[in-house]
């Protein structure tokens, strides 16, 4: 939001500024949350917050046109990884219908486009939508990378005490010679072999 905030800085409008400046308050409420343990209200309200702020930007902006547009994606991969699956739906249906209003807005006259961003403008913004989205993808792909290890080791360990149990079962505690069940075992192989 802060860097949102700069890059509005340089063509203020009033609703804009007030918009991002609410969506930073809110993120600093949803961190407070997080650390007072009510993580998936605070997970929530963010997702629903930076929904909301892409929408009033839209709206308020250019319309469909505007580069807020492409956050919605990004939104929506956050919303993946911070919420439950009803209420991921849910924000994808809220978000093409806002879409859809936008365009039946802008089409029966309710809102009218702002003038075209300037090139530099566009391409700032751009730039901004981007970054974002690439620290986005890299946080939800460590993510990834993060719970496959943790997945490995779970297994290398179950695989572990799977074979120690298997060993204890078949072998003497003491001496780690085999035992009867070691013996029951190797004579019903050699039995099924034979057959």
């Amino acid at each position: 939001f802060g860097l949102s905030l700069l890059s509005y800085w340089t063509r203020p409008k009033v609703e804009v500024m007030a918009v991002l400046g609410c969506g930073m308050l809110v993120s600093a409420l949803c961190f407070g949350l997080g650390r007072s343990g009510r993580i998936e209200l605070g997970s929530l309200l963010l997702v629903v917050t930076l929904a909301g702020l892409m929408g009033s930007l839209i709206w308020t902006a250019e319309g469909l046109n505007d580069v807020a547009v492409l956050a919605l994606p990004l939104v929506l991969v956050i919303a993946g990884q911070l919420v439950q699956g009803r209420a991921f739906l849910m924000m994808l249906v809220a978000m093409l219908g806002f879409l859809f209003l936008v365009a039946l807005g802008t089409a029966n006259g309710w809102r009218v486009n702002s003038p075209p961003s300037s090139t530099w403008d566009l391409w700032r913004d751009l730039s901004l939508v981007m970054a974002l989205g690439g620290g986005v993808i890299w946080f939800v792909l460590d993510d990834l990378r993060g719970a496959l290890v943790r997945l490995e080791r779970q297994t290398s360990v179950a695989l572990e005490s799977e074979r120690q149990a298997r060993f204890g079962s078949q072998h003497d505690p003491l001496t780690g010679l085999p035992n009867r069940m070691h013996g029951r075992v190797s004579i019903e192989q050699a039995m099924l072999q034979a057959a």
